[in-house]
């Protein structure tokens, strides 16, 4: 996942202004957002923890918002096998920004 966030955020330098805070999410690689599914489908508790360190990496090491880090793990699950409303629940429980729910 991190490594998908370096791409991301390397992606959107080089094609955005510089400076620019207002982008939203980052892609994440098919393969990548199917582990963090079948994570959340069969080990929710281990998936959150996992998110949280994901976002706080995202943070530390790379100084992606945490608010395009959640988005960005949100659009992620959107295609996955987790149905809608039990991914809401999963998400409303480990994600702090409202504003990144769908």
């Amino acid at each position: 996942m991190l490594h998908e966030f370096a791409i991301g955020k390397q992606f959107h330098h080089a094609t955005s202004d510089p400076g620019d805070e207002n982008y939203r999410y980052f892609g994440i690689a098919l393969p990548v957002a199917r582990m963090l599914d079948w994570l959340v489908r069969h080990e929710p508790g281990t998936a959150g923890h996992t998110i949280e360190e994901i976002i706080g990496e995202a943070d530390r090491a790379l100084g992606i918002p945490r608010r395009v880090a959640e988005r960005t793990i949100t659009m992620a699950l959107t295609d996955g096998s987790v149905g809608p409303e039990a991914r809401r629940e999963f998400l409303d429980r480990v994600l702090v920004l409202e504003a990144n729910r769908d």
